[in-house]
């Protein structure tokens, strides 16, 4: 891959090597699900502070996940003529009752997985699915989805720890470069990425043009939607799909219910920009 140092190349690693690298490939994989997991329980500040003080054992130096090999001070600013809209509740603030009716449930999370498991045994055996079942937001949970995306993460990984062991041998920090780095280690992803987010965009935009065309207009002339939705069940659980994604196997990761019976999606323009990297 050009521009990528010469560390980065597939060279066989010593027994020894590799060995150091399955156990800081398993470190850092921990200490993101650490952050993850005690995020969305609540936990803050303290949990990240521990993980930024990992070590890696190829080079006995410090390990910064958070703002990289040069930690950097980032700030949020807020414009000036910025309102306040309205107060949204935290987790701590809800009644038992509010948070039943807003989060799924563990019962909830486990009839869901009942749902989705034969379409993702379907889509391992590339099987067509049955009319009222969607396999979008699902490709990853499938053994070569999943193969797939654990190899793209830890290519990625291997190149940042290329990278940073070849600096710190060099003594010298240009977290900028190892950024590049990742940024060309994880290109592909990024791409497909962009083509899923693309196909989306051109299906939403399909049924758009399908409500319209079996809905009226109001009095001014504008297109309204009927109350019955005329999207057939499928294409309405993939719209849900696009809103909220699919949901995670674990039963401890909260995820918002719809609030309406309308789904309404509002979708961006996708621009591919060389600074947006997603690994997975």
């Amino acid at each position: 891959m050009e521009g990528l140092a010469p560390s980065i190349a597939q060279l066989p690693l010593s027994p020894k090597k590799s060995l150091k690298r399955e156990k800081t490939r398993d470190c850092l994989s921990a200490a993101s699900e650490h952050i993850s997991t005690s995020s969305s329980r609540g936990i803050k500040p303290l949990a990240v502070r521990r993980v930024a003080s990992l070590v890696n054992p190829l080079t006995n130096a410090k390990v910064m996940i958070q703002g990289g090999l040069c930690s950097r001070t980032r700030v949020v600013s807020f414009d000036k003529e910025a309102r306040i809209v309205g107060h949204v509740p935290t987790r701590g603030e809800l009644t038992p009752e509010e948070f039943t009716t807003i989060w799924y449930s563990k019962d909830e999370f486990k009839e869901m997985k009942k749902e989705y498991v034969p379409i993702v045994k379907k889509l391992a055996k590339k099987l067509p699915l049955d009319d009222g079942e969607e396999g979008r937001g699902l490709e990853h949970k499938t053994p070569r989805g999943c193969k797939s995306r654990q190899n793209n993460r830890f290519q990625a990984m291997d190149a940042v720890l290329d990278e940073q062991e070849r600096q710190f041998e060099m003594e010298r920090k240009d977290a900028d470069y190892i950024a590049q780095i990742y940024r060309q280690s994880s290109a592909h992803c990024q791409m497909n990425a962009y083509l899923s987010a693309k196909k989306d965009a051109e299906f939403v935009q399909q049924m758009r043009e399908t409500s319209c065309a079996e809905g009226t207009r109001d009095a001014t002339g504008q297109f309204f939607q009927k109350q019955q939705s005329p999207l057939p069940q499928a294409s309405e659980m993939r719209l849900a799909s696009l809103r909220y994604g699919a949901p995670e196997q674990s039963p401890t990761t909260p995820v918002r219910k719809d609030s309406g019976k309308t789904v309404c999606i509002v979708v961006p323009q996708v621009v591919l920009s060389p600074q947006l990297v997603i690994s997975g």
